[in-house]
């Protein structure tokens, strides 16, 4: 469900005053010529599910970040080629079972995923941003929470409050 929200997230289209927007449109690029920079545990795998649910793939293993002896890429950078941070996407982490120590590897348990998407602010695109944030965003997690059967904020009341939906 994280890969298909953040994808959601990722292609929606916004419109404004007969222009379209998408997050590639606001989002901090710290690479040039790469992409958005997106805090996500999907970056582990590059944000590509077949590589998350091939049969060799370990999530709990992925997120220690030690690769495997034949592994060619850097390990635990997302897409663009940034580290992907365990203490920005994962919460609650504690290792799973007895580690044996400190320095151990440990396999991570998590009580909570989180999702950063980072935009530039600029009076240019400010009106367009924040109707993108309205018909994309907004919109994108209110129909998860609503899949998930979940009561919380499912509203998102507050500074959106009064904003409706077609």
């Amino acid at each position: 469900m994280l890969y298909i929200l953040q994808e959601e997230i990722v292609t929606g289209v916004a419109t404004l005053n007969g222009f379209e927007y998408t997050l590639d449109d606001f989002c901090y690029k710290p690479i040039s010529g790469e992409g958005c920079l997106v805090e996500s545990p999907m970056q582990y795998w590059k944000s590509d599910i077949t590589v998350l649910n091939s049969p060799e793939t370990n999530v709990k293993e992925t997120a220690q970040c030690i690769p495997p002896e034949d592994q060619t890429e850097r390990t635990c950078f997302d897409a663009i080629g940034t580290p992907v941070l365990t203490y920005a996407v994962f919460g609650g982490m504690s290792c799973e079972g007895d580690s044996g120590g400190e320095c151990d590897a440990c396999l991570l348990d998590a009580s909570g995923l989180q999702m950063t998407y980072l935009l530039n602010k600029n009076a240019y695109s400010l009106a367009a941003a924040e109707e993108w944030e309205r018909q994309v965003f907004i919109r994108n997690f209110k129909s998860f929470n609503y899949a998930l059967g979940n009561d919380y904020h499912t509203d998102m009341s507050g500074p959106m409050e009064g904003i409706t939906y077609n």
